[in-house]
């Protein structure tokens, strides 16, 4: 507060903090405080003129919002999880098998007609697509390399997966990302590269879009921009644009800060920095 407070004074800045106070009696209350200073002829502060207004409540449902939030992001990522691992430990499984019982059972029947043995291998093909689509959702709702391999592989394996079906340049750089950065930054950052990069699939035009990683002073910096039709930011926030905030929450449930930077005809830069999670303590 005397530090706010000083630096209103010296920056001839406008007061707007919140404070915690501790009452006699124990209980907490949250106070917002908000103010200006008068200054004299002689440049000397000679007033300061403020309100303070207690919050608590406000303060108490934004926090179980942001805890509610931040369950629901989890209870999300669980039910894809349990999803995916479905997907492809029973029905891609499944599947295979029965592709693999398909062509034995056309190698057996060499005598078939002409006409049956063409619908038979186009059934075949049709099954073997449906076991890369069934294998491609499952790694779409929880990429087994995100566990396995670390963000900065998945990242690498999603933009270009992405390049090869949209036909669109996304470049992918990385600069000493470590392999273990935290099971929640990772799929934070991963969700993130996700959501950006298919909104630029869909609207941007077609143009190249950019993707980086950078690690540097314990904290991660993800990069992610491109040349295409930009968007007007607060409209999308405010009006429907779910994917930016779901961005937002996901960045603040890890104690980072995301900025989106758009405007129509001006392309999209997304800026993210997340800290490290500390190392975990070695056992003895």
């Amino acid at each position: 507060m005397d530090s706010a407070v000083q630096r209103t004074l010296k920056e001839r800045a406008r007061l707007d903090i919140e404070c915690r106070v501790l009452l006699p009696n124990g209980t907490t209350r949250w106070i917002a405080v908000t103010g200006r200073a008068n200054f004299a002829s002689s440049n000397a502060p000679s007033q300061l003129l403020g309100v303070a207004i207690d919050i608590t409540e406000r303060h108490r449902v934004e926090v179980e919002s942001r805890q509610i939030s931040g369950k629901l992001i989890t209870a999300q990522e669980d039910e894809r999880k349990r999803i995916a691992r479905d997907l492809h430990d029973d029905l891609n499984q499944r599947l295979a098998l029965l592709s693999v019982e398909m062509d034995i059972f056309g190698a057996d029947s060499k005598d078939r007609r002409d006409s049956a043995r063409e619908r038979f291998d186009s059934m075949s093909s049709q099954i073997k697509e449906l076991s890369s689509e069934v294998h491609r959702l499952s790694y779409q709702l929880h990429p087994a390399k995100l566990d396995q391999l670390g963000l900065v592989v998945a990242a690498r394996t999603f933009c270009r997966e992405v390049s090869l079906q949209a036909g669109i340049a996304v470049h992918f750089e990385q600069h000493d990302v470590p392999r273990d950065v935290g099971a929640d930054v990772a799929l934070c950052l991963y969700r993130v590269i996700q959501e950006a990069v298919q909104n630029s699939v869909r609207h941007n035009g077609g143009v190249a879009i950019q993707v980086s990683l950078s690690h540097a002073e314990k904290v991660i910096r993800l990069f992610i921009a491109d040349e295409g039709k930009g968007f007007e930011v607060d409209h999308a926030i405010h009006n429907g644009g779910l994917g930016l905030v779901s961005m937002r929450e996901r960045v603040r449930q890890v104690r980072g800060s995301i900025q989106f930077t758009s405007a129509p005809g001006k392309g999209t830069r997304i800026e993210v920095t997340v800290p490290l999670p500390p190392p975990k303590p070695t056992e003895a």
